[in-house]
């Protein structure tokens, strides 16, 4: 696959086949003037000239081949990104309910992607759509944005098959888990604000992060050769896709972020950290309520042990990809970071 960053889709623009193309992009631009705008502007457009190519999941057709490598003496999920991994009552379980648990961490995973698709990320591109966020009402911002839609609802899609295979091939039943952390933590502040132009702008900076933080995650799950192959190959489809979208959301904010106000600005600004600690959750609640279910050995012990112990401090998430969006936003983002005790990571 070829380089998605941004520094990899501004050398497309060197290539003399693709001239042509940005000289018609046509006269709509927002601040054709402004060099920076200029570059922002024709790396936009080149994401999405390459769309149809580069569009893995919705170009993928071999599900059913995925399943065909469903591999039953492995794995569904990595157990060392357990939140429980290290305590003792996990490391002394059976392995006949070891496998049962990564298999419900699977389920729990491509849940968590159904929700944030359909929740945090559509309705910021559904807004950008409907001309309803300012700096992305031209015909670019729209065309991308629409592009993405469709990259998510196949997403969605993708996650629905993926849950509904492992359940099946696991023979799990059914669980409705409660609400996920970013969720609820979203939907809270939304609901305690009541300000629509607030929570506008805290929807983007959820989407922001979310989308410039879930690749690295499913870039450790992708190259894990060790789970089962279907699982792999499932979340390495999402993960090209994801690459591109990091750069589609930081290239769009570049556009919105000048149209704002300082104090908008600053209140999006603020809300990154938080949305990253959202993101970051260990899910114990989500996860109390599955293992209940399941009637996992000493439970609560273990997830009341691990919730004691846990600190403020982020050790299980790469999250540079934020962090490189709101330093490219040319603002100083290190007090609203370290007031969330949250350390500039690159």
């Amino acid at each position: 696959m070829a380089n998605t960053g941004i520094e990899g889709d501004e050398a497309l623009l060197l290539n003399p086949e693709n001239k042509r193309d940005i000289e018609e992009m046509g006269s709509s631009q927002n601040n054709r003037n402004s060099p920076t705008a200029n570059i922002i502007e024709k790396t936009l457009y080149m994401l999405s000239k390459h769309w149809e190519k580069r569009a893995v999941v919705k170009n993928d057709k071999s599900n059913d081949a995925y399943q065909a490598c469903f591999d039953n003496g492995k794995e569904d999920y990595n157990e060392t990104l357990l939140p429980f991994y290290h305590h003792p009552h996990w490391q002394s379980a059976s392995k006949e309910f070891k496998s049962h648990v990564l298999s419900w961490a699977w389920i729990i995973y491509n849940q968590k992607t159904i929700h944030i698709e359909v929740e945090i990320i559509n309705p910021v591109l559904e807004a950008i759509i409907l001309e309803k966020i300012p700096g992305a009402t031209d015909y670019l911002s729209k065309k991308i944005a629409s592009e993405t839609y469709v990259d998510e609802t196949y997403h969605t899609l993708m996650a629905v098959n993926a849950c509904n295979i492992v359940s099946v091939e696991r023979n799990l039943g059914k669980i409705v888990l409660p609400e996920y952390d970013l969720i609820f933590s979203q939907k809270k502040v939304i609901n305690e604000q009541n300000d629509q132009q607030k929570n506008m702008l805290l929807r983007l900076a959820t989407a922001s992060v979310s989308e410039t933080l879930i690749s690295s995650y499913l870039d450790v799950l992708s190259k894990d050769m060790s789970i089962n192959s279907f699982c792999r190959m499932t979340i390495d489809a999402h993960r090209k896709d994801e690459l591109a979208h990091a750069n589609l959301f930081t290239g769009i904010m570049k556009k919105i972020f000048p149209n704002l106000s300082k104090e908008q600005q600053e209140y999006y600004l603020s809300m990154l950290p938080c949305a990253i600690r959202w993101f970051a959750s260990k899910e114990l609640r989500l996860w109390g309520f599955v293992l209940n279910e399941i009637n996992f050995p000493n439970h609560r012990e273990m997830l009341s042990e691990i919730s004691e112990l846990e600190t403020k401090q982020i050790d299980t998430i790469d999250y540079s990809g934020p962090v490189k969006l709101a330093e490219g936003l040319g603002c100083d983002i290190a007090s609203y970071f370290h007031k969330n005790d949250l350390e500039i990571i690159h």
